[in-house]
């Protein structure tokens, strides 16, 4: 998954089953760097889906929801341009904030299933 994989780091990030395959046979080709995404991801996914982590998520979303305050969006800070997503996020943005925008499709409808 694109926002749970950080490419070279925790894993290889392709754009299509040929990109998946080749990089199966090089991690397969190179057990060292394959044990070095592992232990990263590991310690990736742990920091940033624990338990503790996910629960204070909810609690400020849900006291966020209590006292009426707006969501804010995060920026986009990882892998801006793979499938599209920046220009996801921009027509995200536009239909938020010109509300009869929304007639617009989304992009999927637009060029397909990516």
């Amino acid at each position: 998954m694109l926002d749970t994989v950080n490419n070279k780091k925790t894993g290889l990030l392709g754009k299509n089953d040929r990109d998946l395959v080749k990089n199966i046979i090089y991690l397969i080709n190179n057990p060292d760097i394959a044990k070095k995404y592992s232990e990263n991801g590991v310690k990736f996914i742990q920091t940033k889906f624990s338990y503790g982590n996910i629960c204070c998520k909810w609690q400020d979303l849900f006291n966020q929801v209590y006292d009426n305050i707006p969501h804010q969006p995060k920026p986009i800070t990882q892998n801006p341009f793979h499938q599209y997503k920046i220009i996801r996020e921009f027509l995200r943005y536009l239909k938020k904030t010109y509300p009869f925008l929304n007639l617009i499709p989304s992009l999927n409808s637009i060029i397909g299933d990516l």
